[in-house]
């Protein structure tokens, strides 16, 4: 009976260095027409009609082993060209909890929309637009994914604490943790080196390429989008 397991986070760089409010500060101000894109987004935007929305909505897995299958439920979001940039439009139904009580509800909810922010600004700097909205649940079993004050496991794409164990997330922290499990949502992998996962594809590069447990060991830099995360990510609209 093969085993089905949903994908763990991983944090990594994703160009967001020790002084990372300021450096996010400033990308925030920038005009995406502006900046240089990757050859693949500008092919994209040259050969899509503009204004038209192109959707994915299909049941991934993936095959870790031949005893071992990543579950990724539902992938659903659609891409649109406006403005000369790429939109990623979609809806999440997200469940907040406290149930160590030691962070309030409004405190809990504060620092994941701002983390939301923080991702945004990240996938700019590659020409797209995330147009997220969230509508906030209060059973889990309704959820796409829930926030938590702390949590005691691993987190994943289902699970994002605010801590981890007696560990809390600093700002730069828990803006890394939400754009890599936002970008799980998206169709993304894990790219890390995994015993239980041998035929997975490894990119160290990748913002999916770091193991949580490298992540206090080490300055990270350099984590990005590959151009086989944006082929992945923009394939309803650039793989008609």
């Amino acid at each position: 009976m093969k085993k089905i397991l949903q994908p763990f986070f991983i944090l990594s760089c994703i160009t967001i260095t020790a002084n990372c409010t300021h450096n996010i500060n400033k990308k925030s101000k920038r005009n995406i027409d502006s900046l240089s894109l990757p050859p693949i987004i500008e092919e994209c935007i040259s050969k899509s009609p503009p204004n038209k929305s192109f959707c994915r909505d299909e049941k991934k897995r993936t095959k870790c082993s031949d005893n071992v299958v990543v579950d990724f439920g539902q992938i659903n979001y659609c891409l649109s060209v406006i403005n000369y940039s790429i939109v990623l439009k979609k809806q999440f139904k997200v469940h907040f909890s406290n149930p160590e009580k030691k962070i309030e509800i409004k405190e809990v909810k504060k620092r994941f929309y701002e983390a939301v922010e923080c991702a945004k600004d990240f996938y700019k700097d590659y020409g797209i637009v995330l147009d997220l909205s969230f509508q906030e649940v209060e059973k889990s079993s309704k959820k796409d994914f829930s926030v938590f004050d702390r949590l005691y496991s691993n987190p994943n794409m289902r699970s994002i604490p605010l801590q981890l164990k007696k560990n809390e997330f600093t700002k730069k922290d828990f803006c890394i943790l939400v754009t890599h499990e936002l970008s799980h949502h998206f169709g993304l992998e894990d790219q890390y080196s995994d015993k239980s996962c041998p035929q997975r594809r490894i990119d160290n590069t990748s913002i999916m390429g770091k193991k949580y447990s490298e992540y206090h060991q080490s300055q990270f830099s350099g984590g990005v989008l590959t151009n086989n995360d944006l082929k992945e990510i923009l394939a309803p609209l650039c793989q008609r």
